[in-house]
């Protein structure tokens, strides 16, 4: 047979044979790049669309999806290759992969997709973080050591200066302090605002406003709805807090009557679907990554961002981020 001849049956066979399994590669990245997104929130039909399918992988790991047709240049081509390593390494270490899932993006993105494609777990509604040991609610005043007394009614002088009284309890007016006569048996001293004109107390401590604790073996801690709290969206609008807990994400799903469902808007569509938690324990905020992709970050007092890990739980001074989402946290009127 002529070398000719064979050259032109050998030739479109290869091509043919090139053809299926670039076609079989295609389909396998594709099924589980339309889980990852999927996952994500995002369209799955763009998992299927050659370039578009880069550009959204580029989004969801925050990288600029325009960079995407750098594929279709020539040579230029690698740098694209750069940017999908950086999208695909977020995206793993939102989900707890190592740099080995990094490796296997670029050099064998089906694999990597099918192994992207396992939903990983992702906290509830339900908090499962242990609740700090409540403390002994004290009376209202301060209770100070007592010097000798004639008898329980007698009052002795005010509180010193620097004593700090329980949070929240409104001020009331100081009266005289009697002088205190001496007495064989030491009894407890009261603060002026025990002795200023008021109802008649309960013989047992009355509890403060946030929560109420009695020493029993069945005791139960209240802990009462946040009050005055309001947060302050990325639009600019502002929404009252009304609940102990608050979810919030680009569209939370509202399936429990006790908790705020709150949509917050981002342009950048950086916020999950459920991004995160805001939790009330009777005396301070703390937020839960609900498993976001862009994750959760924390601003201090000295405005330096601390990243949440997924499924964590930090404490909220005055700020969060949600993906490039910026929410504040205040007191109403402030």
């Amino acid at each position: 047979m002529p070398v000719s001849t064979t050259l032109m049956i050998v030739i479109p066979v290869v091509l043919l044979v090139a053809l299926i399994v670039a076609a079989g590669w295609h389909i396998w990245y594709a099924l589980g790049l339309a889980r990852v997104f999927a996952h994500h929130d995002t369209d799955p039909w763009r998992a299927w669309v050659p370039v578009l399918n880069e550009a959204e992988l580029f989004r969801l790991g925050r990288v600029d999806p325009v960079k995407a047709a750098l594929y279709l240049v020539p040579i230029v081509g690698v740098y694209a290759l750069v940017l999908k390593a950086i999208a695909a390494h977020r995206l793993n270490v939102a989900a707890g992969r190592g740099g080995g899932a990094t490796v296997l993006a670029v050099l064998l993105p089906p694999v990597w997709a099918m192994i992207a494609a396992q939903a990983r777990p992702v906290l509830g509604a339900t908090d499962e973080r242990a609740a700090p040991a409540p403390a002994p609610a004290p009376a209202p005043g301060v209770t100070l050591p007592a010097p000798p007394a004639a008898a329980p009614a007698t009052a002795a002088p005010p509180a010193p200066a620097g004593t700090i009284a329980p949070p929240f309890v409104a001020p009331t007016a100081a009266a005289p302090a009697a002088p205190v006569a001496p007495a064989s048996a030491p009894g407890p001293v009261r603060s002026a605002a025990t002795i200023a004109p008021e109802p008649p107390r309960p013989t047992d401590p009355a509890p403060l406003t946030r929560r109420a604790l009695r020493d029993a073996d069945d005791a139960t801690a209240i802990v009462r709805q946040p009050a005055g709290w309001e947060l302050l969206l990325p639009s600019g609008e502002t929404v009252a807090v009304s609940a102990r807990a608050v979810v919030l994400g680009r569209n939370p799903s509202a399936d429990d009557s006790g908790v705020q469902y709150q949509a917050v808007v981002d342009e950048g569509r950086t916020v999950s679907k459920s991004h995160a938690r805001l939790d009330w324990n009777g005396q301070d905020w703390t937020i839960t990554d609900l498993g976001s992709t862009n994750g959760v970050a924390v601003v201090d007092a000295a405005g330096r961002e601390r990243p949440v890990p997924a499924g964590s739980s930090a404490p909220v001074v005055d700020r969060f981020v949600l993906g490039d989402a910026v929410v504040v946290l205040r007191r109403a009127g402030v």
